[in-house]
This record gives C-alpha cells, structure tokens and sequence, in this order.
C-alpha cells in the first residue's frame, strides 16, 4: 500500500511475473479530471520504477462509489455475508473477513434457524450480531481512512504502529474479532 496527495495504490502480486495496481482516491476533481493510469503513476515514482518497460495486460475495469450499505441483512430464510452485507472499503479485504464472521455468527445461531423454517424472526439474532460487528469494523476503517486523507499524518500514525506492532494487532482484533 502507497499513499500520496489523496491518491492510495495497491500493488498486489497476481502471478509469477504480474502484479496487479489499484488505484483508490477520494477527490471529486481527480475525478473530474479523467485521470489516466500512467498520470496516477506519475503520483507514485517508487512504483513507477518498478513497472518500467512492464506491458500492461489488461485496461481499467472497475470505479465506483466504494462503500455499499444494505437496510437489512436478513429476510425470510435469507442472510447477507460478507461484503453483500455492506462495506465500507472494498480493497482492504474486508468481505472476507466479515464473511468468515458472519459464517461463525450464523453457524451459532442456524440449529434455531432450521428448526423454525428459517423465518425472519430466527434470523434476528444474526441481524444484531453482524451489525454490532460491522459497526466495529466500521469506526476502525473509516478512522484509518480518515488518516489516509490527510497525509501528513501518515508517516506519524505509519510509524508508531510500526514501532508498537502489538496496537496494530490489536485494532485488528477490535475490527473483525
């Protein structure tokens, strides 16, 4: 992960000899502004370096609003998990962590649920405990976006839970349990 100016960039290995990068921002003028992957690079000279002479092997495919809420994540005999039950930041690996959640949450309570034919009232427990979980994950991920929007506290905040692994460890904890 790389930040600057408003810009996040996410290099991720996908194969032996590709990486994949994604670009995230929060400026409606950047977004005005049509921005083209080689000028988002030009943002980033470390990662720049690294991709010289790469060919790129696919176009842009995706943008976005990034944060998706739902009213409910349950119905008659349904349960959202995971990121279709809303997230706030989609690269940061959230659907699966809140999905795995989720699973453990459900598998509690499904006895109850199949015995009663999996109403919506069974499902209310599932309903409560996933958002309490959400709401945690929640204020953890929206406080380190926060963060990410306002550089000159990245190197602070970067290098203290560099310094004391133990917070970072432990915010993760309080996020996703």
């Amino acid at each position: 992960m790389h930040l600057t100016g408003g810009v996040e960039a996410y290099v991720t290995p996908v194969g032996p000899e590709q990486v994949g990068v994604v670009f995230l921002w929060d400026d409606a003028k950047l977004s005005r502004e049509c921005v083209s992957i080689d000028q988002l690079l030009q943002r980033f000279p470390s990662i720049s370096a690294r991709l010289v002479g790469a060919v790129a092997d696919s176009r842009p495919l995706g943008a976005g609003p990034m944060a998706c809420s739902v009213r409910s994540r349950i119905a008659d005999r349904f349960a959202l998990v995971g990121d279709a039950a809303g997230y706030i930041d989609a690269i940061t690996g959230e659907g699966l962590s809140l999905a795995f959640v989720s699973a453990l949450t459900l598998g509690r309570i499904l006895p109850v649920v199949l015995e009663s034919g999996g109403t919506r009232e069974t499902l209310l427990a599932y309903q409560h405990e996933s958002a309490r979980r959400f709401r945690r994950y929640a204020l953890v991920t929206r406080t380190m976006l926060a963060f990410a929007r306002r550089p000159a506290l990245h190197r602070s905040v970067i290098a203290a839970l560099a310094r004391h692994p133990e917070m970072f460890s432990a915010i993760l904890k309080f996020a996703v349990g």
